[in-house]
């Protein structure tokens, strides 16, 4: 009997490095990035979306000190059903041969898409990203630290917005290309 093949088709696999931020970790959505990219890295499409006036929304201290003086500009949504959607209507746009990559999948980011699928389960259940694949784990099983992993990367004048969704979606598409992309063609 032939082994199947878990794994999609890799010289055709694209990437979808994903990050959100929300109010609390298990608060509403303030704002959702997504970088596509080619097996080898190479970055096709994107979106930075967030909910608008965002500084109505926050209740919890450490994002109104950590998240909201980094959010920029983004794409802007009223309610966070919409945002929802939005994000969901990339995801599905790209989802045939696509991977989603987080830099920790919980619990934001495996939470959006769980919250994407329950607000219509009928006609979505079987539709979220499977794999989904943490790279901070992934990192860690290969003896990397992953919080270095980051800090090496980034540049002092960046450091500030570590909680902006589309430069942590960036910083998880560089650690990837470092230490799994070119780190597995080294190995």
């Amino acid at each position: 009997m032939a082994e199947e093949n878990l794994f999609k088709n890799e010289d055709k696999a694209l990437y979808l490095f994903v990050d959100a931020e929300t109010n609390g970790l298990y608060g509403t959505f303030l704002s959702v990035a997504m970088i596509l990219t080619d097996s080898e890295g190479n970055k096709l499409e994107s979106c930075y979306i967030g909910r608008k006036e965002p500084e109505k929304l926050v209740t919890n201290s450490w994002v109104r000190e950590n998240v909201l003086p980094y959010m920029g500009t983004y794409e802007e949504y009223d309610d966070e059903e919409s945002l929802l959607e939005r994000a969901w209507s990339f995801w599905k746009k790209h989802a045939e041969n696509t991977y989603v990559i987080t830099d920790i999948m919980h619990p934001i980011e495996s939470c959006l898409f769980s919250r994407c699928v329950i607000s219509d389960k009928a006609s979505r259940e079987f539709q979220g990203p499977f794999p989904m694949l943490d790279l901070s784990s992934m990192l860690y099983a290969i003896g990397i630290d992953p919080l270095k992993a980051r800090e090496e990367l980034a540049e002092p004048e960046e450091k500030g917005r570590i909680h902006n969704a589309l430069y942590d979606a960036a910083m998880t598409l560089a650690v990837w290309k470092k230490y799994i992309l070119h780190g597995q063609r080294e190995r």
